[in-house]
């Protein structure tokens, strides 16, 4: 397969044998570039790539990181660099001018505002601003303003994410534009139907109808995406879409099948545990993406080589990596909604059943990749095991708060033990193989408290008993 020209870069390089102006591109790594930089700048008879180290750097400045690119370096056309040896790199430039000096080291440090920074800074300020409209729109004023507000705002906010999907690649403005109209969405169904209190309170028929109202949401971003509007992402509004099918499912089991609160959560949990280890093989079909099989003759071996074309391959790569985000996510949510049900229910099977919970989501986001995938499962494990922790200390008397203590105490050293480990170095394969069978164990566990919660055991003695 051959990669794509990539963007250059025109710079002067100062060498140990003269002059030279080049053209570099700007994903190379500096330690890749450095032996070339070298055969361009050294005379008949000078020092060759292997002799000693070497650095590149600006003048007045500190060699420049060798791992870094002219891209993240910040490279511009027509920058002069100097090539020296590292131990006889050109010294950083004294200072004349203590204010000028000052602001020189200021420039340089890595946590100085960008200019770049500023558009997801008013995003983040503009998501505050709908999340203060959405609070007064749950407050206890007039149920047709409310309604009709909602409504209307979400309208607007979904057409301006499809516009700015088809005429921009703001992905601030769009992510923005998707997660506040399908929000707004989902509150103008659940306050159409029940008011902002009992939506407030999450009362079964009005987290059902917005439930829908966020499903036709995600399912219109969805389809303009697939038309017309590209710069939609992928990810929040598959992950929105299935959060409003997990609710539309769980109240419909509370409201028709007469399900305990209790039973329904474990129930939601239960299917996210088998959606999360399908999820990256579903993902996978789903983005139409084969893998060669195993050949098992000779005559085997021919078949199945052809390359694939990068760009096809990069395109189906991300719509799968995005599908796994979007499960993911969601199941983060439900999680989080559904473990604190558990832990609070009051019986010891329900109680068991948010403590497995929560240690699955631990052990499932840590080994996701994505920032994305693994952030969310970690924050809705560590929320299930705080709720797990915090109902042993008020729950079961001195003996529970004392190995609540002992515990919580083992866990903050495991992680500033986590902290502590240089960042490169690689757990050992036994980790890896342990947390597999934790994950496994764990897992198994869920089946046989999960049929008591139903009384399946009662049920099965009765049996026997007649």
């Amino acid at each position: 397969m051959s990669a794509p020209t990539a963007q250059l870069c025109h710079i002067t390089v100062y060498g140990p044998g003269g002059r030279a102006d080049l053209a570099v591109p700007s994903a190379t790594s500096v330690s890749s570039l450095l032996p070339v930089l070298l055969k361009h700048t050294s005379g008949p008879g000078g020092p060759v790539a292997g002799e000693g180290a070497w650095s590149l750097q600006r003048l007045g400045e500190p060699p420049l990181d060798p791992d870094g690119t002219p891209e993240t370096l910040d490279w511009l056309d027509g920058e002069v660099f100097h090539l020296r040896r590292s131990a006889e790199a050109l010294p950083e430039l004294d200072f004349d001018d203590v204010a000028d000096g000052m602001a020189t080291v200021v420039n340089r440090r890595a946590d100085r505002w960008q200019p770049e920074f500023n558009r997801w800074l008013f995003a983040g300020l503009s998501g505050l601003a709908l999340l203060l409209l959405a609070i007064v729109v749950l407050q206890p004023v007039t149920w047709l303003v409310s309604v009709l507000f909602s409504s209307v705002l979400a309208g607007l906010l979904i057409g301006g994410a499809l516009v700015a999907g088809y005429r921009t690649d703001n992905t601030p403005l769009t992510l923005l534009t998707t997660v506040g109209g399908s929000v707004f969405a989902a509150l103008a169904g659940a306050i159409g139907v029940g008011g902002g209190q009992a939506t407030l309170a999450l009362q079964a028929v009005p987290v059902l109808f917005g439930g829908l109202a966020l499903v036709l949401a995600a399912g219109i971003l969805g389809l303009g995406h697939a038309l017309f509007a590209r710069a939609i992402p992928v990810w929040p509004v598959t992950a929105l879409g299935l959060a409003g099918v997990v609710g539309v499912g769980s109240e419909s089991a509370y409201l028709f099948l007469a399900w305990t609160p209790a039973k329904v959560a474990a129930v939601l949990c239960a299917i996210l545990l088998l959606s999360l280890v399908f999820a990256p093989h579903v993902a996978i079909r789903s983005a139409h993406i084969r893998g060669p099989q195993l050949p098992r003759t000779a005559a085997e071996l021919p078949r199945e080589i052809d390359p694939a074309p990068a760009a096809e391959l990069a395109r189906r790569t991300g719509y799968a990596d995005d599908f796994l985000t979007a499960i993911t996510v969601a199941a983060a949510l439900a999680y989080a909604a559904a473990v604190p049900v558990l832990a609070t229910a009051g019986d010891g099977f329900s109680f068991a059943l948010a403590a497995l919970f929560a240690v699955i989501a631990l052990i499932r986001g840590a080994r996701l990749t994505g920032v994305w995938q693994r952030i969310p499962l970690l924050l809705a494990g560590f929320h299930g095991s705080a709720l797990v922790a915090t109902s042993m200390v008020g729950g079961y008397g001195a003996l529970g708060r004392t190995l609540t203590l002992l515990g919580l105490s083992g866990v903050f050293l495991a992680l500033v033990l986590a902290m502590l480990r240089p960042v490169h170095q690689r757990l050992l394969p036994i980790w890896g193989h342990l947390a597999n069978w934790a994950e496994i164990l764990t897992a198994v566990a869920v089946l046989p408290v999960l049929v008591e919660l139903f009384g399946f055991y009662a049920w099965a003695a009765s049996l026997m008993g007649s």
